[in-house]
């Protein structure tokens, strides 16, 4: 799938593999969601349907000025602890689900829907953020495997001056590592 934008540049020529698993991580404020939310308005997959489980406090505003096409967009906020049973329905639906902090989800079940998403074609992305990103990788809230992690940082701001003044701009620092593209690894920057 074409991707365009920021997401362009670091992605193996410009696009995705259908079928792919996208891990995207971050410490807490990281800008995790504002990575998801760019590689959501991204080319092939602005026009795309997605799903977004597990996201209980989530800024469509914010989404929809990135670029989000809300009218494509279903949340499931809250999918309680049969998160594997309902991401496996939600990928016979739609092309894109997105899931946050993936904590019920074992092994054995993130296998099977890594194998689903390849036979559905469908591009799995998972959140992973955490107050120390480390501890998160150390303890594997995502226990399956990745075609593509993106990690992101806020790298700056702009807009404050000495104790006056609003932020206008934040800046974030958005790394992915391809698996696909035998063990890529290319940054850019992007502001939100």
């Amino acid at each position: 799938m074409e991707l365009d934008g920021s997401l362009a540049k670091i992605f193996p020529l410009g696009r995705i593999q259908l079928g792919s698993v996208v891990l995207f991580e971050g410490a807490l404020n990281s800008g995790v969601t504002s990575a998801v939310f760019e590689f959501l308005s991204s080319g092939g997959m602005k026009g795309s349907w997605s799903t977004l489980v597990g996201f209980e406090n989530l800024g469509f505003l914010a989404a929809f000025e990135k670029g989000v096409d809300l009218g494509k967009v279903v949340s499931v906020p809250d999918p309680g602890r049969n998160l594997a049973q309902v991401v496996a329905v939600l990928m016979e639906a739609f092309p894109v689900v997105v899931i946050a902090n993936p904590r019920f989800i074992s092994f054995p079940q993130a296998r099977n829907l890594i194998s689903r998403a390849r036979v559905n074609k469908s591009i799995m992305a998972v959140v992973q953020e955490s107050l120390d990103i480390s501890i998160a990788r150390s303890k594997g809230f995502w226990p399956g495997s990745y075609d593509y992690a993106i990690s992101s940082s806020i790298s700056g701001f702009s807009g404050l001056g000495q104790g006056d003044g609003f932020i206008k701009e934040r800046r974030l620092s958005l790394r992915l590592d391809s698996k696909r593209a035998g063990g890529t690894t290319k940054s850019i920057t992007v502001r939100i």
